[in-house]
């Protein structure tokens, strides 16, 4: 599977999100998650309702490339981090925005199912 770019994940939909969502620190990620950086970029949006809103515009062919990228691809490494002893304390806004990816995944793979996204 090819993993897309920040710009390539927002191209020709309206991915626009809250600037204070774009920002990360690398070094905050394992380094083995960090060609999914792009991806907790635009998705890992912490505020439900943002992530909601973002998530009814998903188109349905990048929709189905986020769920088999983290639901498929990244599952094992993502869980090793997330439960890991980085989810002991304070999560730091990288740990938080995976959390956030993740959910965003899990839910555009059940908006795809249940065929509430647009198959433009």
């Amino acid at each position: 599977m090819q993993l897309m770019t920040y710009a390539e994940l927002v191209q020709g939909w309206d991915a626009s999100v809250p600037e204070n969502y774009l920002k990360l620190l690398v070094s905050d990620v394992p380094t083995a998650l960090h060609p999914l950086i792009p991806y907790a970029q635009v998705f890992g949006i912490t505020d439900d309702g943002y992530r909601s809103d973002l998530l009814e515009r998903v188109p349905w062919a990048l929709a189905e490339h986020v769920e088999s990228v983290v639901l498929e691809s990244h599952h094992e490494v993502l869980m090793a981090w997330l439960a890991g002893p980085a989810s002991y304390g304070r999560p730091n806004e990288a740990y938080s925005a995976f959390t956030a990816l993740l959910m965003a995944a899990d839910e555009l793979s059940i908006m795809r199912r249940t065929n509430r996204l647009s198959r433009d």
